[in-house]
Order: C-alpha cells, then sequence, then structure tokens
C-alpha cells in the first residue's frame, strides 16, 4: 500500500468518525440502511448474472454431450464399414468434444458453488436489512 493511498483511508475514517459523531443513532441506522440496500442490490444483481452463466453452461454442456453421442456413432459406424481414416478422424474430434464437456462441468461445478454462496449472502443481507428497517420503525 502507496503511503498516499494510506492517507487517504485515513483520512476517510477520520471523517467517518467525525460524522457518525455528529448524527444520532437514527440517522447512522438510516446510512447504514441505505448502503446495505445499496450493496444487496448489487448482490442481486451478481446472483441473477451467475444464474444466466449457469443456464448456459448447462446448455452448452448438453450440446457437448449430445454432439459427443453423436460422434461416437458414428465412429462405430465407420468402423463397421471399414473406414478407418474417417473413424480415426471422429475419434481424434470426440476426444477433444470429451475434453470440453470435463471443462464444462467443471466450469458448472464452480456456478453452482459460487450461486450457492450468494444465495446465502443475499439472504443474510436481506435478514441484517429487515432487522435494520425494524430498528427503525420501517417495518
Amino acid at each position: 500500500m502507496r503511503l498516499e493511498q494510506m492517507f487517504h483511508s485515513l483520512e476517510s475514517r477520520l471523517i467517518d468518525f467525525g460524522r457518525r459523531l455528529c448524527q444520532g443513532a437514527a440517522a447512522l441506522a438510516r446510512e447504514e440502511a441505505d448502503d446495505l440496500g445499496a450493496f444487496l442490490d448489487g448482490r442481486r444483481a451478481r446472483l441473477e448474472r451467475c444464474r444466466d452463466d449457469l443456464t448456459e453452461a448447462r446448455l452448452r454442456l448438453r450440446s457437448h454431450e449430445t454432439r459427443a453421442a453423436r460422434i461416437a456413432s458414428h465412429i462405430e459406424s465407420y468402423l463397421y464399414v471399414y473406414d478407418g481414416p474417417s473413424a480415426w478422424r471422429h475419434a481424434l474430434e470426440l476426444d477433444g468434444l470429451r475434453r470440453q464437456i470435463t471443462e464444462d462441468r467443471q466450469e458448472l461445478r464452480r456456478l453452482l458453488a459460487e450461486e450457492g454462496g450468494l444465495l446465502d449472502e443475499v439472504r443474510a443481507l436481506n435478514r441484517r436489512l429487515d432487522d435494520l428497517q425494524v430498528k427503525l420503525g420501517k417495518k
């Protein structure tokens, strides 16, 4: 951390401290509720983006798996009619596709874990915001 950043951070903390001394508890709670609401909106937006990414990943995985099954069937047909070069070419394509399927599954697991974490975070933020609103008498 650079010296300038450290002073800026210290300055902002001192300003917040001074603001808290001058304001009442209700004003601080309102400010905290507003900040929390804005942060919660951002997390909800991230959750929606994550769900969109999950949908895309599922569709991509399904498409790759369908294509892999079709290619495997073609390979069997080529082997049956003794067309080795075509079978070999499709086997190489299938190998690459199976690697892609493995990567798709890893991405899907990562996105599912991220969605779970975001859901937990959004629920906790909702509870905190509800508590603050009760404290402020808004509910």
